[in-house]
């Protein structure tokens, strides 16, 4: 299957389109974790406060210090309590199976870094439910 239309098929893609075309506020990102991926990512952002705020990261119970100024906190229940509209998974291929169906199943969308992940026919099909 092409990227093009395995990327089209892909729940919530249009909302996400409509994310980058927004210029009301910023948009209120989440991380699933905390390491030199969300660093970039957190300072891409920081870089762009009047279009980006990340909200907090999901990180590993060892992870007590953030990359950013953003909370981390140790559960997809807590992060999901902090409100993000997008999720920008950053923390590899285990985190995606973990955390990609309850983000979306939470009606967020999510931005998958690990991209590798999305080889494993069985996660693609849960994702894509």
């Amino acid at each position: 299957m092409p990227l093009k239309t395995a990327v089209g098929q892909t729940r919530g893609i249009r909302r996400a389109q409509n994310f980058f075309r927004r210029k009301e506020r910023a948009l209120k990102i989440g991380l699933i974790g905390n390491g030199a991926i969300a660093k970039l990512v957190t300072k891409f952002c920081a870089e762009r406060p009047d279009r980006f705020t990340i909200v907090g990261a999901l990180g590993l119970p060892v992870d007590q210090v953030s990359v950013g100024r953003h909370p981390v906190v140790q559960s997809w229940a807590a992060l999901r309590a902090l409100g993000p509209e997008l999720v920008v998974e950053c923390a590899g291929h285990s985190a995606v199976r973990a955390y990609g169906t309850q983000v979306l199943d939470a009606g967020i969308d999510l931005v998958v870094v690990s991209t590798g992940s999305l080889a494993d026919a069985d996660l693609w099909r849960d994702l894509k439910a």
